[in-house]
């Protein structure tokens, strides 16, 4: 007899499928469950190996995990918001094996291992239109232990395959004759390889620059190739040289856009990953043009096939909570809890949304990270999305000077919560009237440094330049600098930006002072402005910190 439970296969067992999982597996009356892992281990990019090019059964290897990886996002952010991380004490940003062996506990704690098929590559997944209208799928999977082939029905399908694994490569003219030795950071390990060599790195986002640094400390010297506009500010060794991006390749010569050569030894692109779905059948015509995923809809829902979802496409985000969120949400849509638009509606919102974002001059291949919105309709009516606030404190240090110093003047955040998601519920009245959760500001909205530096240069001026340094009135001065600069960057109305103000105050005798700041922040939204002011008796350094509100 027929089951009358909805059959979930989810493919891949990295975080996202472990997340999908947990959720899935709480409504066993309504839902049966199975999910694909080829190796032979759960963890996806988390688990670290040796070798970069096929693993055990001739298979290319998935993983791009690097030796010496520490996370770029700290710890009490980025955990799976219904299983915090053990261990509060320590650095934020931990080596990928605590986070390895976090993903092997929320396996174990929650029951998950007999729901999951490992050395199981899956070959085919293949939609089966039923004369009543209904899409089911048919699998293919091979046993990679006993090379048996199965195929299985389904009723929905969740591709968490990740987007680490098959390296994107730029072609650049006379790359053929190089003679040296060339990888993609995917195959990137550890940096001892390098030991005296001249290595150039194409690419400057995060792995780029975390490669950089790492081989700086071998190497004689290394090339950091980007086409960004201005220069990476980080702090690197002296043998690191920005140049802009590689024109052409003659032997071991690298000529650069400026027009500038060097002789290199060693080539690493750091030039991002393509998305893929090798198993996916071709009457599913999903598209990875431009690596942009279509067609789907708020980046999780196929619009031809409701019941196949594809997670964790958005770019820059906070990756584990977002899967809390999206396993969820598919849960709802199959649990009918929510309604989605009609399959005419959905392409008609994309294209529009995509539009406007091509009419900004955004190109299709960062189309999605510009959006950044994990826009799921009706999302505050959906009942039962847990997702319980984190309260964990991240531990900053400042260096401070003994001076005066103001009080850190500090807009109140207050917290608004709609259907239990810690993220602003925004109401988009140029666009389609539906609310959308953005954790990113536009271009045209991101803070303007240059705008605040001005700001905060008139007021020092205007505060301080006829007065002389009095001990008893610089703390009330700071804290009236401090307040007026606030004030005036908020009338530069950048929206949903929360400014910190830091005002240093003190008596000028001549000597040299150094003040330090350490932040946690979105490096891709958050930012900072300062300026400072001397005359014969004060000096006085104001700095604006501003953190986009998500």
């Amino acid at each position: 007899m027929p089951s009358s439970k909805t059959r979930i296969a989810v493919i891949g067992g990295g975080v996202a499928g472990l997340v999908v999982a947990r959720h899935t597996i709480t409504k066993l009356d309504t839902f049966s469950f199975t999910l694909f892992e080829q190796t032979d281990q759960i963890g996806g990019t988390w688990v670290y190996t040796d070798e970069t090019n096929t693993d055990k059964h001739g298979l290319p290897v998935h993983s791009s995990m690097y030796k010496n990886l520490r996370t770029n996002l700290p710890r009490e952010i980025m955990q799976i918001p219904d299983f915090p991380l053990e261990n509060d004490e320590g650095p934020s940003f931990v080596h990928h094996t605590v986070i390895r062996e976090y993903l092997r506990d929320y396996a174990k704690h929650f029951n998950l291992h007999s729901y999951i098929k490992l050395n199981t590559l899956v070959k085919l997944v293949e939609p089966e239109t039923l004369p009543n209208g209904q899409t089911i799928w048919m699998i293919t999977y091979k046993d990679l232990e006993t090379k048996v082939e199965t195929t299985k029905t389904f009723d929905a399908v969740v591709l968490c395959n990740g987007h680490y694994t098959v390296g994107h490569i730029p072609r650049i003219p006379g790359i053929e004759s190089f003679p040296g030795g060339r990888i993609h950071s995917h195959q990137y390990r550890v940096p001892e390889v390098y030991a005296r060599k001249t290595v150039c790195i194409l690419g400057a986002s995060w792995s780029g620059i975390d490669i950089a640094i790492e081989v700086s400390q071998y190497a004689d010297k290394v090339y950091l190739s980007h086409n960004l506009p201005e220069p990476v500010d980080s702090e690197m060794s002296k043998n690191v040289e920005q140049r802009p991006g590689i024109q052409s390749i003659k032997g071991k010569k690298f000529i650069f856009r400026d027009g500038t050569t060097a002789e290199v030894d060693n080539f690493i692109y750091c030039t991002g990953y393509r998305f893929t779905y090798p198993f996916m059948s071709p009457k599913v015509q999903m598209r990875t043009d431009e690596n942009h995923v279509e067609p789907i809809y708020k980046h999780l829902v196929h619009m031809n096939y409701p019941n196949l979802f594809v997670m964790g496409l958005p770019g820059i985000v906070i990756p584990f909570p977002m899967f809390h969120i999206q396993a969820q949400y598919i849960l709802g849509i199959l649990e009918a809890r929510i309604k989605l638009p009609s399959t005419e509606q959905m392409y008609e919102e994309y294209e529009t949304e995509k539009k406007t974002l091509l009419d900004q001059g955004i190109p299709l291949t960062v189309v999605m990270e510009e959006k950044n919105i994990i826009s799921v309709e009706n999302v505050k009516n959906v009942e039962n999305i847990d997702n319980p606030k984190n309260n964990k404190k991240v531990e900053t240090k400042d260096s401070t000077v003994e001076i005066k110093e103001s009080d850190l003047q500090a807009e109140k955040i207050e917290e608004k919560e709609k259907a239990q998601v810690n993220l602003e519920v925004l109401e988009d009245a140029e666009a389609s009237q539906q609310p959308v959760y953005q954790i990113r500001p536009q271009l045209h909205e991101k803070f303007k440094p240059l705008s605040a530096k001005e700001v905060i240069h008139n007021v020092l001026f205007d505060q301080l330049s006829t007065k002389t340094y009095d001990a008893q009135e610089a703390v009330q001065w700071t804290k009236d600098i401090a307040d007026i600069i606030r004030e005036k960057v908020k009338e530069l109305k950048f929206k949903r930006y929360k400014y910190l103000v830091n005002v240093v105050l003190g008596e000028q005798h001549g000597a040299g002072v150094k003040m330090g700041t350490r932040c946690i922040w979105d490096a891709e939204a958050d930012t900072y402005a300062y300026d400072s002011f001397v005359n014969d008796t004060i000096f006085c350094v104001a700095t604006v910190y501003a953190v986009y509100y998500y």
